[in-house]
């Protein structure tokens, strides 16, 4: 699903989140039961978040891709570069965006923001 989004953003980068939402689903097959009484569900799904599922990313230096951000476990709430192990202090999730678009990066370790 990624892939596809990503290729309808090149295509069209006047394109908003809502308008790629809309062309994907536009093409979905709508045959999917998710096994919580919801049925005819599309099988491209574009917002995880609304299942149960927040998908989470790495961050990743341009120069060394085999190190991630890490939450420093010894003290909780400082971030240093560390060799990627991908435990729940490198791992992170998007929050809502704020009045601007903007949105803030959120720990899965610790549930705090980096600023």
């Amino acid at each position: 699903v990624a892939g596809i989004a990503a290729n309808i953003l090149a295509n069209n980068p006047s394109l908003d989140f809502n308008a790629i939402k809309q062309r994907l689903l536009n093409f979905a097959v709508n045959d999917v039961n998710d096994g919580r009484g919801n049925t005819n569900l599309p099988r491209v799904q574009t917002s995880c978040e609304e299942y149960g599922y927040t998908p989470t990313f790495s961050l990743r230096p341009s120069s060394n891709h085999d190190n991630c951000l890490d939450v420093n476990y010894n003290s909780g709430d400082n971030v240093y570069v560390h060799p990627c192990h991908f435990g729940s202090n490198q791992k992170w999730r998007r929050g809502v965006p704020d009045s601007e678009g903007y949105y803030s990066i959120i720990s899965l370790y610790n549930n705090e923001c980096l600023d």
